[in-house]
């Protein structure tokens, strides 16, 4: 993370961040050190925080079978009991799930990322992933 900071934000010994509303999502369990250097052409002060976080969890209910990460970061996944698909944004933990006729054995994403294949004993089914949807 780096901030910088207007000229004169050091002035009077404080500094001043305005609007500045500084995040952090831990992608892994563990200990993180954040720190801030700011600094003027007369003065240069360095803080530092510990942040002791546990990364976002995302509940899976039945048989995990296969995963796929697609480029927008969704997570796909098929899984049993009941079976079904999961379109996942482990950014903030968000599903969406689409019933599947039969247990899946595989999936595949087309090369354009557009669309999911899910392999079920006996059938082929084919997800939209834009619209969240079963094509017919």
């Amino acid at each position: 993370m780096d901030l910088r900071l207007a000229a004169g934000a050091l002035e009077g010994g404080a500094a001043r961040c305005d609007g500045l509303t500084p995040s952090f999502r831990a992608d892994a369990d563990g200990t993180y050190v954040v720190q801030l250097d700011v600094s003027s052409p007369t003065h240069h002060r360095t803080d530092t925080v510990t942040v002791v976080a546990t990364a976002l969890r995302i509940p899976f209910d039945g048989a995990f079978i296969a995963a796929e990460f697609e480029p927008r970061h969704h997570l796909l996944a098929i899984s049993d009991g009941p079976p079904r698909f999961r379109l996942i944004r482990p950014q903030d933990g968000t599903e969406l799930t689409i019933s599947l006729p039969a247990t899946p054995t595989d999936l595949s994403m087309d090369q354009y990322n557009n669309q999911v294949v899910v392999a079920t004993m006996g059938s082929l089914v084919v997800i939209d992933v834009f619209a969240g949807t079963v094509d017919a």
